[in-house]
């Protein structure tokens, strides 16, 4: 009996014939539309009958897997001492499927299997199918880790009303609504440390790091360098959560940390259990105020430096962070705070460890034959073959298992533009292409329709995310809609150079590019946005500059994208976001961040932030170490920052001019030419035109008086800022944007206790010539807006129509 292993009785309620592979089964998964084979294939604790002495009923497990190029095939583990006693029968030769009923083999036992090539080589293989593998503490080790036996029904899940109520909605409901994703790793985002707790000059050396000015010593002073301007201001914040919530602002020093973090030592140690991850997660992004956590890939992986990427297990989480029970009770955790999870899926590509898929029978099975397509030259790993219905059977039981299984909200899936061409990071001449000689993988195009389609059809509570880099033209467009080519979500504009050979015949489901996801990481709007940022502003005033900022709204529909600032921005020298910033000093730097993170809040679009980036840590993300929790916690100019971020999502969440209508209605230029002085300014309009919020931002550092705005409302309306991101309880001067007003009153972001500066109530004066328009369906004059915008700063102004 294995350490830990639980055995089965006669009371467990499957019995080894339901599990058995049928003719319906064969027929759905040689078609490629199998979409539950987790049902079927794998390990499951059931009653069958035990062979080998003839008697009845007897508890124990039913093994199924599919090898079609293996001459036989052993169920070896604990067991049976790993020895080949227990050979599995060809069930299905057809299908290559083979099965053993093995009697008395209960939870927690560990197995492989082990494979007679047709070539007489023998392989020891873990399960593709597994729900769980061996612990893996040593990435040295010099065995590979054993795969094990796991009953995934004993959890029982609490969150069925809210999956009711998830699943009645449509697609437009859900881009109507505010999505603000919080972007973790479970290994770097805290950890059980064993450290020292950094010093006053370690944090002197962090601060002082950020200025240019390090000759000066009083640069690495803690206290001064740390308070700067905001050092005789006091104030007291509380967090949007009730008052047993840990999670809170406290005096100006001390920002939104985990519990865990308070007064233990520092950076490095081991990891924490999913459970416990839940708590904290969840706890610390529901009071910075996101509306859902997508998790980096959380399938096996051997390799802890490919952060979850490069995957052996697709149906079993990683053993580093606990058991399958303790995943499930993170996912139950997050959604008792009502925040949606995401899961980053990888159907691209695998590892090529030996115990995992590749040449899974001493042949290529899951990947291409040819490595000039089953090898990817950047990532060292295998590509799926996408041409055989068996694979995209497995990718598609792979999807819905954690939807149906782990109750995920939805899926990121990576890379999609490498699965999408052939020539995918490829010189000329080292990828073959159709016959035609075009380079689309039209296998990979009809994969992701089925996916998106057994998605919506079957998982109607969840949805579906691409990351594509290439510009298909696409990739949120409706699968079978003859409206596809228009639909929403997709990018305006040519789309992508690399079009479909009119020479292509395929049956009618990939006559179009459709691909069906619900929504689309934005990665040229990232790389654009970083790179006007990472600018000096004396070179943001150049036309080619300008336009990176301003060239993505000039037209096209945003509802189906997402704008991302994700982990793959600050590692490998990249710098974090904050690192990125120009400017001489700590303040400087920050005020660019924050108008950085105003901007991505402002687009029409959703929001993604990668941990870390909402307190601006100055170090780039390291996966084996935790965030740099002391900074929010110490160091009132980092807690600052974070409150800045809370804001933001306060009022991303709180007003519908900002999220529900993400498209050429709900948006509106009001000044994108002041080229020479780096300013914007648009409105983004709610769908019922009922509200309506100006955003202004100076992407320099000099203050422009007498800023004018010619906005379509009569004179006489009035205008409320919301936000300043240079008030100073978010780490600015506090100057006010409005100069010459004869009136005031607080407004508000609706954040508790939040000090803010004194901010104006102004009515909008009337222009020397007043002009009558039509604008959003709203007949109105222009009116003009004077405002003083200090330098590096966004402001949010709510306009009361």
């Amino acid at each position: 009996m294995c350490i830990g292993e639980t055995k089965p009785t006669a009371g467990d309620v499957k019995r080894a014939d339901a599990l058995r592979f049928t003719e319906r089964d064969a027929q759905l998964f040689m078609e490629g539309s199998h979409s539950r084979l987790f049902e079927k294939l794998g390990a499951h604790i059931c009653v069958g009958r035990d062979v080998s002495n003839g008697s009845g009923p007897t508890p124990g497990c039913f093994f199924s897997l599919w090898a079609p190029g293996a001459s036989a095939v052993y169920v070896v583990g604990c067991f049976n001492n790993w020895e080949s006693v227990h050979e599995m029968e060809l069930v299905s030769p057809a299908c290559g499927i083979w099965s053993l009923f093995v009697a008395g083999v209960g939870t927690g036992a560990l197995y492989k299997y082990r494979i007679v090539c047709k070539n007489g080589e023998v392989l020891e293989k873990s399960d593709p199918m597994a729900f769980e593998g061996e612990a893996i503490r040593d990435e040295g080790r010099m065995f590979p880790p054993a795969s094990r036996v796991t009953d995934l029904s004993k959890h029982t899940w609490q969150d069925s009303k809210r999956r009711q109520m998830k699943s009645r909605e449509d697609r437009e409901d859900r881009r109507s609504k505010p999505m603000a994703v919080y972007e973790v790793h479970l290994g770097s985002f805290l950890r059980r440390r064993t450290e020292a707790t950094p010093s006053p000059t370690e944090i002197a050396c962090i601060t002082g790091a950020c200025s240019m000015k390090s000759d000066d010593p009083r640069e690495h002073d803690v206290s001064r360098r740390a308070s700067g301007r905001r050092r005789d201001t006091p104030v007291e914040a509380t967090g949007v959560m009730d008052t047993t919530n840990p999670y809170v602002l406290g005096s100006i020093g001390v920002g939104i940390c985990p519990v865990a973090d308070r007064g233990r030592p520092e950076r490095t140690g081991t990891w924490l259990s999913y459970e416990e991850l839940g708590r904290e997660i969840g706890c610390y992004a529901k009071a910075m105020g996101f509306t859902a956590v997508e998790l980096l890939p959380i399938m096996e992986h051997p390799f802890y430096g490919s952060w979850g990427y490069q995957v052996t297990g697709f149906f079993a989480p990683t053993s580093r962070y606990g058991r399958v029970a303790d995943l499930m009770a993170m996912i139950e955790t997050l959604h008792s705070l009502d925040m949606d999870v995401y899961l980053d899926w990888v159907p691209a590509h695998f590892s090529l460890d030996e115990h995992g898929l590749i040449k899974f029978c001493g042949e290529a099975q899951y990947e291409y034959i040819n490595p000039m397509r089953g090898m990817h030259p950047d990532w060292g790993t295998a590509i799926f073959n996408y041409s055989l219905p068996q694979v995209q059977s497995f990718l598609l039981s792979s999807a819905r298992f954690w939807l149906d299984v782990y109750h995920v909200d939805g899926l990121r899936v990576d890379a999609v533009a490498s699965m999408l061409y052939y020539s995918y990071s490829r010189p000329h001449g080292e990828w073959i292409g159709n016959e035609d000689g075009s380079e689309e993988n039209w296998d990979a195009v009809r994969f992701f329709q089925k996916l998106n389609s057994m998605v919506h059809n079957e998982c109607p509570a969840c949805i579906t995310i691409a990351e594509e880099s290439s510009g298909w033209p696409q990739v949120t467009g409706r699968v079978n809609d003859p409206g596809a080519m228009q639909q929403p979500g997709d990018e305006g504009g040519s789309g992508n150079s690399r079009g479909m050979s009119s020479g292509s015949s395929f049956h009618a489901l990939d006559k179009h590019k459709a691909l069906g996801f619900d929504f689309k990481w934005d990665l040229g709007w990232m790389n654009d946005t970083l790179q006007y940022f990472s600018k000096d502003p004396i070179h943001r005033s150049f036309p080619d500059s300008h336009s990176l900022v301003t060239q993505k709204f000039t037209n096209g529909d945003w509802s189906g994208l997402i704008f991302p600032l994700s982990h793959d921005e600050v590692v490998h020298g990249k710098h974090s976001l904050l690192g990125r910033m120009p400017g001489r000093g700590l303040e400087d730097r920050l005020s660019h961040w924050r108008t950085l993170l105003a901007y991505q809040y402002g687009c029409p679009g959703k929001k993604l932030l990668f941990m870390g980036q909402e307190f601006a840590q100055w170090q780039e993300w390291q996966h084996e170490q935790e965030l740099c929790w002391y900074l929010p916690r110490d160091v009132p100019l980092w807690s600052t920052a974070q409150r800045w971020t809370r804001a933001l999502n306060q009022l991303y969440r709180t007003n519908r001019a900002l999220h529900d209508c993400d498209s050429q209605a709900g948006f509106q230029w009001i000044d994108k030419e002041s080229v020479e002085h780096s300013m914007l300014a648009f409105i983004r309009w709610s769908r019922s035109k009922k509200d309506a919020i100006l955003a202004v931002y100076n992407f320099t550092p000099v203050a422009r008086d007498q800023y004018q705005m010619m906005l379509p409302f009569p004179v006489g309306t009035r205008c409320v800022v919301l936000a300043c991101s240079d008030a100073q309880v978010f780490g600015g001067e506090g100057s006010s944007p409005i100069s010459g007003c004869p009136e005031a009153t607080v407004g508000s972001i609706g954040l508790e206790n939040f000090e803010q500066p004194t901010f104006f109530t102004v009515p909008l004066d009337e222009t020397e010539k007043g002009i009558g328009n039509t604008i959003n369906g709203m007949s109105s004059n222009y009116s003009s807006l004077h405002l003083h915008v200090p330098g590096a700063t966004a402001a949010f102004l709510k306009l009361c129509i």
